[in-house]
């Protein structure tokens, strides 16, 4: 970092602090009480934001394992909401944990936050794998209504021949 501008300095030196918060929340998350894993699956994501924040900010940073992490956030909350570890949140603990881990499948067209809660809770994280879904499985997911399954396929496809 010596040879660094000292705006790339500080920069720098801003993302390796969020690096360590982030690792170490994603840690306590990992090993910590049920309970309070929540708050820190929330605080690494908070981290991840403030990191792409600061990439979107400045052209001289290039993080290119940013979507990779939050990815397998997203991945690691899924199977933590899975195990029943948010069973003991308040209804509107849960939606707003849903809410906020489910949230990379909204910017698929058709997929809302009920949409894309349902589909969080059913293991769907990823929304490279909902577009490579069949019908057929799609069809074997838990809680989807027939509207809510029709309209998420016809929406899948048109995605599918536009890309």
């Amino acid at each position: 970092m010596e040879n660094l501008h000292p705006e790339q300095h500080e920069v720098a030196l801003e993302l390796r602090e969020l690096v360590y918060l982030v690792d170490s929340n994603l840690q306590q998350a990992i090993e910590g009480d049920p309970v309070t894993s929540p708050e820190y699956l929330d605080a690494a994501r908070q981290g991840l934001e403030a990191m792409r924040k600061l990439a979107n900010h400045h052209d001289f940073v290039n993080l290119p394992t940013l979507d990779s992490a939050e990815l397998e956030m997203a991945r690691f909350a899924c199977a933590y909401y899975q195990s029943g570890a948010c069973d003991t949140l308040t209804e509107d603990e849960r939606t707003d944990f849903l809410d906020i881990h489910a949230q990379h499948l909204t910017q698929l067209e058709g997929v809302g936050r009920a949409t894309a809660r349902r589909l969080f809770s059913a293991g769907v994280y990823d929304p490279q794998a909902l577009l490579a879904m069949s019908d057929e499985a799609l069809a074997e997911l838990p809680d989807l209504d027939t509207a809510t399954r029709n309209r998420l396929q016809a929406s899948l496809a048109s995605h599918r021949d536009s890309h």
